[in-house]
């Protein structure tokens, strides 16, 4: 299928979907895995396992995420959450493992998180506009004050450097 549009105000229940655009307004229900190239819509979605390039949706329950790109305001997984680039979670994010290039989050309840970049905003009403607008003045001001992650040079002496023989402490 090309295209799976859910209407607002309806529940639609599969075992599986495959599809290359899924659109949520409603309630979509899977008991299986989903497979799209972009999920996007207001609704809510609950699955076993979701693989796709983004989300772009209101709440997503999962067991396992495999993706690209996630944006959503409550994000639900039970055990994995793979996403390559980035994520940026608005209201609140409940998951075992997280594995991302940056995080942005506002409120979590995350067992282990794997992430070159964590940017954590303070609770506000704010959308995911505004929470990638405030992440990303967050991390330029981190990067430009505080080095941003570059690890600085050591002034002492490498630990590995070869030993001179010349120790007087010893006699």
């Amino acid at each position: 299928m090309k295209k799976v549009f859910i209407p607002k105000g309806e529940v639609v229940r599969h075992n599986s979907l495959y599809t290359d655009k899924l659109v949520v307004k409603g309630v979509l229900l899977v008991n299986g895995k989903i497979t799209a190239k972009e999920i996007i819509g207001g609704g809510v979605i609950e699955a076993r396992e979701i693989v796709c390039d983004s989300i772009h949706a209101n709440t997503v329950t999962a067991d396992f995420i495999s993706t690209r790109k996630i944006a959503v305001k409550k994000l639900f997984v039970r055990f994995e959450c793979w996403a390559n680039d980035c994520m940026a979670v608005t209201d609140f994010i409940g998951a075992g493992y997280v594995s991302t290039g940056k995080l942005s989050i506002s409120r979590s309840d995350i067992w282990a998180v794997d992430a070159d970049e964590i940017i954590t905003l303070p609770e506000k009403k704010r959308g995911l506009l505004g929470l990638l607008w405030g992440s990303w003045w967050k991390s330029l001001f981190l990067s430009l004050f505080y080095g941003g992650g570059e690890e600085q040079a050591d002034d002492d002496a490498p630990e590995n450097a070869p030993d001179t023989g010349n120790n007087s402490a010893a006699a």
